[in-house]
């Protein structure tokens, strides 16, 4: 019988990051398509709303990478830990 890969644990600061990186690319989307003004006048500056999403999607991407390396090497992947 094959042994199966241990589950994958999933931090806690990852989930955190994810969620800001939403938040985050949801108020850029909203500004740049909507034509929202969601942050405070002093807030805004040219191209916020880009700035807002790239913001998000950087912050968005460590998870997608330790999912994407459990899948290709489900045994040698520790969360936090770079391999």
């Amino acid at each position: 019988m094959p042994r199966r890969p241990p589950p994958l644990r999933v931090l806690l600061p990852l989930l955190v990051l994810d969620l800001a990186g939403m938040a985050l690319a949801g108020l850029g989307l909203a500004a740049q398509l909507g034509g929202m003004a969601l942050l405070p006048e002093r807030w805004q500056f040219p191209y916020h709303g880009w700035v807002l999403l790239a913001a998000g999607v950087a912050l968005m991407l460590p998870l997608p990478r330790l999912l994407l390396r459990h899948a290709r090497n489900p045994a040698a992947v520790e969360p936090g830990i770079e391999a």
